[in-house]
């Protein structure tokens, strides 16, 4: 039998919440224990920036810098939804030698992508950049 408390803790947890809103109104969902919202939103900024067809070059690694060439940025804004997602999730998180590595689903009404973002754990300079098509809607 469930008591009166444990009855009341299971409807607050069933109970569907809506994810809070980061800067810019895209409304986040974080999947994995220990999310780190400022990870998030440097994420997202990044994210907007490919968009835009801009990169700010100061929070690159030397390598990821070199490689983000005019051309690599032209081709990745081409290739990037436009708009603002609808949301953005956190689905994976891993740390290999010095560099933690964030994965993020991005929604938007045309269609999905998976984010990879990596960064020096040391440093904090973003040293690793990759999208690949998400899931179906």
């Amino acid at each position: 039998m469930i008591d009166a408390l444990t009855s009341a803790l299971f409807s607050a947890l069933l109970e569907p919440t809506d994810p809070p809103a980061t800067a810019g109104g895209v409304r986040v969902a974080q999947t994995v224990t220990g999310g780190d919202a400022a990870v998030l939103k440097r994420a997202a900024t990044l994210l907007a920036e490919l968009q835009a067809g801009t990169i700010d070059r100061n929070e690159l690694s030397t390598d990821l810098s070199a490689e983000y060439t005019k051309t690599v940025l032209s081709e990745t804004q081409k290739t990037l939804p436009s708009g603002e997602p609808e949301t953005i999730v956190q689905i994976r998180k891993n740390r290999v030698g010095g560099d933690t590595t964030y994965v993020f689903r991005v929604k938007w009404a045309q269609g999905t992508l998976d984010y990879t973002f990596s960064f020096d754990d040391t440093t904090f300079e973003i040293v690793k950049l990759y999208f690949r098509t998400g899931p179906p809607n």
